[in-house]
């Protein structure tokens, strides 16, 4: 391919009708033909420029400005990169992986840079630990759009000061954030303090459910010491009644009647869950809390005389977050992602990669090309015609080729995986506004193990197909069907 124009406008300055300098040849790797590995090879001229004094490249519109990947070929990495490593996506694709690493972060902070933060009043910020990188945090919006806003190494206070600079930078206003939810982290409060000195603050709720077991643990396995009976009874204290097997229901019985300190660690901590659950139900909570701290400091029980001191000193922002609604549940949804894509990478080498998937699986960035696969909305606005209805552009009922088919694949797939998702999450604030950890935490775990075995499972289907055309197909429906049944179990569930 070569362009035979002896002047050019310059692609800088826009100077109309300036000589040629030279030709450069290039290359670009296209998506496979076949089982092929694809290039486009052309002679880019040089534009010498009288106005502006420079010489400079011509642009392609097959490619962005430096790539060495034409944009189908990003197209398709940045597709296979939301549901599979990137070492495996380089693999897959025939490039290497620090080359692709390069592209997706380059094309995943193009996209973040036109992301608006206009919208945002309620955020929520989070640390995970990640392997060897240590901890980062993780700030997320906490209104409808669920999404992570800006990511981190570290766990400090200054942690806000990075997320205040780029809230900024997407057009968002400080003035405007009027509460942030945490855990009881001090350095998180002192940053938000210092930052968003105009924000309340709300301390995550089920935090307190999990202080309050670690509290009972403590009585319990300093007193499984001297009364041997105790052993095997962590789980009955633990659990909620209605989730005793036969078993812990006979232990728990014998529990209540006795005079251990056990059991007199386990009432205060059945009733502080029956507190967060009536306080969500419209009783006021400041009277419910501060009668059980008063108990809770009365209990000669030193792990929960100090968890009362530690409620009785954040009482207002747990009030703060009962009266705005908010809680961690949506950090805890991010996290499984984050999670389950560790997970699937093993790991990462920086943070820079760690949050260029993070923003690309939980950031919901608008910007992202479109898969390669996939006509565009406009022209597709219902492609599943026995669901949806018909579409004059592309018939899934009557799809002949192999595109058309891959089309109805990769789109059947989007729409069930927006689907899982939002019933997920819709299950996570369900059970996050009864104040269930348990299930949360539970739920959180089989979901990232659920995500790991689908990416082996269709991975398998995907291998088997070898270099066919007919594998795209086939790891979209896989993917589609798996998601399909798991977003039933989700919704079919017999939550009490």
């Amino acid at each position: 391919m070569a362009c035979a124009s002896r002047r050019l406008a310059c692609p800088v300055c826009k100077a109309l009708d300036q000589p040629i300098h030279d030709r450069k040849a290039r290359s670009w790797q296209h998506l496979h033909f076949f089982q092929y590995r694809a290039f486009i090879h052309a002679e880019l001229p040089r534009v010498a420029c009288g106005g502006c004094g420079k010489t400079t490249q011509v642009d392609v519109p097959w490619a962005r400005p430096g790539s060495g990947f034409t944009l189908l070929f990003e197209a398709m990495a940045v597709m296979l990169a939301k549901a599979m490593p990137v070492a495996q996506v380089a693999q897959m694709l025939g490039v290497g992986d620090g080359r692709l690493w390069r592209c997706l972060t380059q094309i995943i902070a193009q996209a973040r840079k036109q992301e608006s933060f206009a919208e945002v009043t309620r955020v929520g910020v989070d640390e995970k630990h990640v392997g060897r990188l240590g901890f980062v945090s993780v700030f997320h919006d906490a209104g409808p759009a669920r999404r992570v806003l800006y990511g981190c190494p570290g766990r400090k206070a200054d942690v806000f000061s990075g997320f205040v600079h780029e809230l900024r930078a997407h057009q968002g206003r400080v003035a405007a954030i009027e509460a942030v939810t945490m855990d009881l982290s001090a350095a998180y409060q002192a940053g938000a303090a210092r930052h968003l000195p105009q924000a309340r603050l709300c301390f995550d709720r089920f935090h307190l459910i999990k202080l309050a077991n670690e509290a009972l643990e403590q009585v319990r396995r300093a007193e499984v010491k001297t009364e041997p009976a105790l052993k095997g009874t962590r789980w009955g204290t633990l659990k909620r009644p209605q989730h005793w097997n036969r078993e812990q229901i006979n232990a728990m019985h014998w529990l209540s009647h006795s005079r251990l300190k056990t059991a007199r660690a386990w009432r205060p901590k059945e009733a502080l869950r029956h507190i967060m659950v009536e306080a969500g139900q419209g009783h006021p909570p400041e009277r419910l809390f501060k009668g059980w701290i008063q108990w809770a400091r009365r209990s000669r029980l030193a792990p929960f005389k100090r968890l009362g001191a530690t409620l009785r000193d954040h009482l207002p922002g747990i009030l703060n977050g009962f009266e705005l609604g908010l809680s961690n549940g949506t950090a805890e949804s991010i996290n499984s992602k984050i999670q389950a894509a560790i997970a699937r990478a093993r790991g990462f080498r920086t943070h820079q990669n760690l949050m260029a998937v993070v923003y690309l699986i939980a950031g919901k960035l608008t910007h992202l090309p479109a898969p390669p696969y996939v006509r565009p909305l406009a022209r597709a606005p219902a492609f599943h015609t026995k669901r949806y209805g018909p579409n004059k552009d592309l018939d899934c009922e009557n799809a002949e080729t192999t595109y058309d088919m891959s089309q109805c694949a990769a789109l059947d797939q989007d729409l069930t995986e927006q689907g899982l998702q939002a019933t997920y999450d819709e299950l996570i604030l369900k059970l996050a506004a009864e104040r269930r950890s348990d299930e949360v935490t539970h739920l959180v775990e089989s979901q990232s193990a659920w995500l790991t075995y689908r990416e082996s499972f269709c991975g398998a289907v995907y291998a088997r197909f070898g270099m066919g055309t007919l594998r795209g197909i086939m790891l979209s429906s896989c993917m589609s069907e798996r998601a399909e049944i798991r977003r039933e179990e989700l919704a079919q569930f017999d939550w009490p």
